[in-house]
């Protein structure tokens, strides 16, 4: 799948900031792609390293399974897995994860440690169970990354440190014909 111009400049912006740091928030409109973004950030994380084991945190099963769809569109070549209510499989080298199946304390027994954690829609990340999740993540393999695709940004969504903010913020201008810049900001609170 190609990527739009201003897509593959947000997932090169993620990527740096995946490098230089811990955490990343990529924060995008709606139907800017953030699903189709998250899912070439993870495939050039991949590329980059092929035993990369990622999940895909969502809230909802009808997410779940609209993040491993667009994610196939985008890497039909990587393995997928899903971990909700009806099954539990870490067999692919992405896993599509529903919290609140993933945060019951037999689940997170099962989960391998993983490279990369994505949280779609992540203004929940505040919630107990992503917390349970990001913790057994972190203790597990304390040189995981996070990556957060949300629109809505939470003032405590980074509890680990420095954040790097990658805003990709456009002005609705005569139909989307203008898009402002995209940038970076890293701040610690």
């Amino acid at each position: 799948m190609l990527l739009r111009s201003r897509q593959q400049e947000f997932v090169d912006k993620c990527i740096v900031a995946l490098a230089n740091n811990d955490n990343t928030l990529g924060v995008a409109p709606t139907g800017a792609g953030k699903t189709i973004m998250l899912s070439a950030v993870i495939g050039e994380m991949h590329k980059q390293n092929p035993s990369l084991r990622a999940c895909v945190l969502a809230h909802r099963d009808e997410l779940t399974a609209q993040n491993e769809e667009k994610f196939r569109w985008v890497n039909p070549a990587i393995s997928t897995s899903i971990v909700d209510s009806y099954g539990k499989s870490w067999e692919g080298n992405v896993a599509f994860a529903m919290i609140q199946t993933l945060s019951r304390e037999n689940n997170l027994k099962e989960m391998p440690p993983v490279d990369l954690l994505v949280i779609d829609e992540a203004h929940h990340v505040t919630a107990p169970s992503y917390k349970n999740v990001l913790d057994h993540a972190r203790k597990v393999n304390p040189e995981l990354k996070c990556q957060a695709p949300v629109i809505l940004v939470h003032p405590s969504v980074n509890q680990n440190g420095p954040l790097t903010l990658i805003i990709f913020h456009f002005f609705v201008i005569l139909h989307f014909k203008f898009w402002c810049k995209i940038f970076t900001i890293r701040f610690s609170f």
